[in-house]
């Protein structure tokens, strides 16, 4: 959720909480306490909304971080292997292209890794029967395709998880908007109806529809800016005759 949508969704909470609190005089007119149920609805399918969407993320991202652990794991204790087995058999080569530390794996991009593995992968089957006493064997060459495997599908789950995350912006600026509907084609007329008879109520809910920008620091010495809440106008004003 962005900033702004954010502000929104704080400012239709404070809102609903006043509507709660004051429930016997917005039942008082049965249009409004239509409205209102209506409106509170809304924004129990927002927060189911992010909800669903937030644990859907945090999962998606923990199946890809241990995959991602698993599979280094992996690399690195087969890459030492083939080391040892280069080194018993003069290969330069092997022990050149295997001998890899470890905090090296950790800091490659997800695309690096992916090619590590397959190389690793390669070249275990090259030397599947030779390094054989060095913990080479065909169960570990698959052992190693599988977790690669798992990392390539978490990895395709980040990608969802994005598509996600453009579906939830989607349906949380659309009930934004129904939200607003009602805020301004409804409660905010029927407020108006309630203000001689209900003053507190009409106070506290006009002072809940402002949106507040949550999102900004002032400045101690900042000069005010014209329009905003935070302008302090000291000219005198015209009184209405």
């Amino acid at each position: 959720m962005i900033k702004r949508e954010f502000n929104i969704r704080t400012m239709c909470g404070n809102v609903n909480s006043v509507l709660v609190k004051h429930q016997p005089a917005v039942d008082t007119i049965p249009a409004m306490k239509d409205a209102s149920e209506r409106f509170r609805q809304i924004l129990s399918r927002m927060d189911a909304t992010l909800h669903s969407h937030e644990t859907a993320v945090r999962g998606k991202a923990a199946h890809k971080n241990v995959a991602r652990v698993l599979l280094i794991e992996s690399l690195v204790q087969n890459s030492s292997a083939l080391v040892a087995y280069g080194q018993h058999s003069g290969n330069e080569e092997l022990v050149l292209k295997n001998q890899v530390p470890h905090y090296k794996f950790r800091e490659m991009r997800d695309v690096a890794v992916i090619a590590a593995a397959k190389g690793l992968i390669d070249e275990m089957t090259q030397h599947l029967t030779a390094a054989a006493d060095f913990g080479i064997s065909q169960s570990v060459v698959d052992e190693v395709k599988a977790l690669l495997t798992d990392y390539e599908r978490a990895l395709d789950g980040k990608g969802a998880a994005a598509a996600e995350q453009r579906g939830a912006k989607v349906s949380m600026e659309s009930l934004l908007r129904a939200a607003q509907t009602i805020l301004k084609r409804e409660l905010d007329m029927f407020a108006e109806k309630l203000r001689k008879s209900e003053p507190e109520f009409y106070a506290k809910y006009r002072a809940a529809r402002v949106i507040k920008d949550l999102g900004i620091r002032h400045e101690k010495d900042a000069a005010p800016v014209r329009g905003t809440a935070s302008a302090v106008t000291t000219a005198p004003q015209p009184v209405a005759s």
